[in-house]
């Protein structure tokens, strides 16, 4: 007998589990089935640095911000736990202190602990600002994914191919298994087809590249933004190292392992940031993480709806944890709306 669900969300990182879970928590009456070709959270999901950092690019961004702060720290949600508060000390020039004061509203003299690896030329100014919020993100979307009863999580499995039937769609799985769904959300990242795209939402694949450090971490390590480098060295301290996210000019990346490797113009890119803030941290350079995510001109992520009954969640932007709670309100209202969507 064909499953049939009332809404099937293809894609469960952090914006599918954050629509998952909205849908739910509105509407317990409906059926919904939550599927990934992998673990939940586990594709490019799980391999963001996840902070909501207190610089924004427009006021939009900072609304939004705001939003997704107060939605993952309500003790309701239940995931307090899985988060964490950073101070947060940014690095920057005179030349960039105008656009920086755009794009958060607050910069003091530093109070903090500043790590002792840290040490900026003498041309360059040193400030605090508003905490980060730190997430376990990979946690966070297998804690949104399993909240809910009425939602069937399907983990390792792929959808083939949907199409529309006479009363929504039929989901064709890569165990033989066909779905029936209502309504269909595809939330699959980088991995949006160009088919899945619309004149509404073009994506661009961005490489996205941070090095894990071997150095001392503790309960006061603050996260240090290099803002001229677009970099930043964040503390995971339930891993006792740092991660440098640095920025990459490769674009054109597909999601597949094989292209997203850290190649040796990264690691000279790396190198020359440390090599100008925290010479000492050079030798500390191990592995790291590599993926690919979709870029859309916006710079956040947007919900489209391509079709009745389909919604199109694409254009993550390096920025998908700091506003899936967001999207997933706005896919709620398109998905309960009085208008077919």
């Amino acid at each position: 007998m064909m499953q049939a669900y009332d809404i099937a969300v293809i894609g469960a990182g952090v914006m599918g589990t954050n629509v998952a879970y909205q849908a739910a928590r509105e509407h317990p009456d409906k059926r919904i089935a939550l599927i990934d070709r992998d673990k939940i959270g586990a594709g490019c999901s799980g391999y963001a640095g996840a902070i909501i950092s207190p610089i924004s690019l427009t006021a939009a961004h900072q609304q939004q911000t705001a939003l997704s702060r107060d939605w993952y720290e309500d003790p309701a949600l239940g995931c307090q736990h899985l988060l964490r508060q950073l101070d947060t000390l940014i690095v920057y020039s005179d030349a960039s202190q105008e656009t920086l004061n755009q794009k958060t509203d607050l910069l003091t003299p530093v109070q903090c602990e500043v790590p002792g690896w840290l040490s900026p030329p003498s041309d360059l100014q040193l400030s605090q600002s508003r905490a980060t919020l730190w997430g376990n993100v990979f946690e966070i979307c297998q804690h949104l994914a399993y909240a809910n009863d009425s939602v069937d999580v399907y983990e390792c499995l792929a959808v083939r191919d949907f199409k529309r039937s006479d009363d929504g769609w039929q989901l064709s799985m890569s165990d033989g298994r066909t779905l029936h769904a209502g309504q269909v959300v595809v939330a699959k990242g980088a991995w949006l087809s160009a088919e899945e795209q619309s004149c509404d939402l073009i994506i661009n694949r961005k490489k996205v590249v941070a090095y894990e450090i071997d150095a001392p971490v503790d309960e006061t390590s603050p996260l240090v933004y290099l803002y001229d480098q677009g970099a930043f060295l964040l503390p995971l301290l339930h891993k006792q190292r740092w991660i440098m996210s640095i920025t990459s000019q490769q674009w054109g990346c597909m999601p597949e392992r094989h292209e997203c490797e850290i190649s040796q113009e990264d690691r000279q890119i790396a190198e020359t940031i440390l090599q100008q803030h925290a010479p000492s941290l050079i030798g500390a350079l191990r592995g790291g993480r590599c993926h690919s995510d979709g870029y859309v001109r916006e710079r956040r992520p947007q919900v489209v709806a391509s079709q009745p009954g389909q919604l199109v969640i694409g254009g993550g932007s390096g920025s998908g944890f700091r506003f899936a709670p967001a999207v997933g309100r706005q896919a709620c209202e398109l998905l309960f709306s009085n208008s077919t969507v």
